[in-house]
């Protein structure tokens, strides 16, 4: 018997009940259980060890792995968290809407974070790419992006991350005085891509179109040439995976919007370029390749498919959407593109793009009546690594303080995609 072992006696001196220490009894509890399944499959078949060791690692591959709160692990334990919001802002309480990106020329043209091969071959501004190329003075607290904007905490205001603008290939935005914003190797003026935008117009309306642009500018509005002057109705804009567009969800339009494929695929990390890091490894790097490479959704999928991936279903998302009557919904939840999606559109949306994914979401409904406090504090929503600081954010600014109640999911809507 071990000395950590304690007793516990009567009044008589009698043991009535053991102490172990946590970890002993973990360790005896795991013994039992493998003495169990060892009789249990006495009678079962025998297989090669080698199968059961090739079955194994094929499994973890393909096992998406649960999100776990840092530092809150144990052996055989996780902590699971799934959060989510859904809220709808009716289109007439929104007086000013903002793109909120301080150091614009700071992130255009640069490589932000640089997955592919292709791009990471190249050579900008007559040195290699690094892998990542974002301006070190991009990334702002939020109560500088408010002070730039003229707007304060005492401003009724909804915030939101932008944070796949500046960082991920295949995302751009476009304000009138400034042009196109585009990271090194976009290629977005060649007005050869569509591209599917949350847009704020002249007249203040927030409306979803696809834009292409040619020269830095806006050159086709929903498939349609236009004139300088119908560009001048947009005042910006910014593009993201389709979750909806036209009431339905395109899964190749979301891949070949998504260059950072963790979020479309579970993908196991490893040693590339990046070294040893959770959003890196040779096959994150092989698949933004072919995405950059090829424009070819179907050559993605069939790639995944031979590296036996599955679909990422516990990813956290921030997107936003509008709906017919012009009310715009924002949507906050762990799960895949589509199940964000069935949440936008059951919540009245028929047009949503992603606008940023993990550490990055977080909500902000700002209003704090004459107090002089930070916009820290008025944080409804957030990653539970949440990154106080960013390159872009969406700001509303409201008509009013209200908003409408949240959109609460049903029972059978809050399993939806999560098993």
């Amino acid at each position: 018997m071990q000395k950590s072992v304690q007793f516990v006696t009567d009044a008589e001196g009698r043991k009535t009940a053991v102490i172990l220490p946590i970890e002993e009894y973990e360790e005896m509890m795991e013994d039992l259980e493998m003495g169990r399944a060892a009789r249990e499959s006495e009678g079962q078949p025998r297989r090669p060890s080698e199968d059961v060791v090739k079955e194994c690692r094929t499994a973890h591959l393909a096992r998406p792995a649960p999100r776990q709160m840092r530092g809150m692990t144990g052996r055989g334990t996780a902590v699971r968290i799934r959060q989510e919001l859904v809220i709808e802002i009716p289109g007439q309480t929104v007086a000013q809407a903002f793109l909120s990106v301080p150091r614009w020329d700071s992130l255009n043209a640069r490589g932000g974070i640089v997955r592919d091969r292709r791009r990471s071959a190249k050579v900008a501004a007559g040195k290699p790419l690094p892998a990542f190329d974002v301006s070190s003075d991009a990334k702002l607290p939020y109560d500088l992006h408010l002070a730039e904007l003229g707007l304060s905490p005492r401003d009724p205001l909804i915030v939101v991350g932008a944070r796949n603008l500046g960082n991920n290939l295949r995302i751009v935005a476009y304000k009138k005085e400034k042009g196109l914003l585009q990271l090194f190797g976009e290629d977005a003026d060649k007005g050869e891509r569509d591209y599917f935008c949350l847009c704020y117009m002249h007249g203040g309306a927030v409306e979803p179109h696809t834009l292409r642009f040619a020269g830095g500018r806006i050159s086709d509005v929903d498939g349609k040439t236009v004139s300088p002057d119908t560009e001048a109705t947009v005042r910006w804009a910014l593009s993201g995976q389709p979750l909806l567009w036209n009431g339905k969800t395109d899964e190749h339009a979301i891949i070949l919007n998504t260059y950072d494929l963790r979020h479309f695929w579970h993908i196991p990390t490893g040693e590339g370029r990046f070294g040893e890091r959770g959003h890196a490894g040779e096959l994150v790097e092989e698949l933004a390749t072919i995405l950059v490479a090829t424009g070819d959704a179907n050559a993605l999928k069939e790639r995944a498919a031979e590296l036996g991936m599955q679909r990422e279903q516990d990813y956290l998302h921030s997107a936003i959407g509008v709906s017919e009557e012009g009310n715009l919904v924002l949507a906050q939840l762990h799960g895949s593109f589509e199940l964000v999606a069935d949440r936008l559109r059951k919540a009245g949306a028929t047009h949503a793009i992603e606008l940023e994914e993990g550490g990055s979401v977080s909500t902000h409904f700002v209003y704090q009546k004459g107090t002089q406090r930070t916009i820290r504090d008025s944080r409804i929503f957030a990653s539970h690594y949440f990154r106080a600081r960013a390159s872009a954010l969406i700001v509303f600014r409201l008509a009013c303080e209200e908003i409408k109640k949240p959109y609460v999911p049903t029972e059978e809507d809050s399993t939806l995609g999560m098993e």
